[in-house]
């Protein structure tokens, strides 16, 4: 039996993550997110499997985040990486 709490995304993560983004991709990445999860469920996923995936995403935002900061940073040349920088 499906339940309305069980096609919703996890809470704390919306909430997390309603911090953490930059506020000019939030509301796409939060609805994107959204999306994905309600498919998931709606294609027989488990509630609780699908859970598990928005938690993975939201744990995985912080990184990539970094990532397309650090692709737009001016000071960055190409091929400057961790170790160049040591």
């Amino acid at each position: 039996m499906t339940t309305r709490r069980d096609i919703t995304p996890p809470r704390l993560a919306e909430r997390a993550l309603e911090r953490l983004l930059p506020a000019e991709i939030r509301e796409e990445f939060l609805g994107d997110l959204d999306e994905e999860f309600r498919a998931r469920c709606a294609a027989g996923a488990r509630a609780g499997a699908a859970r598990v995936w928005y938690w993975r995403e939201t744990l995985a935002a912080p990184i990539a985040i970094a990532r397309m900061r650090s692709a737009h940073d001016p000071h960055r040349t190409p091929g400057d990486g961790p170790m160049t920088n040591l």
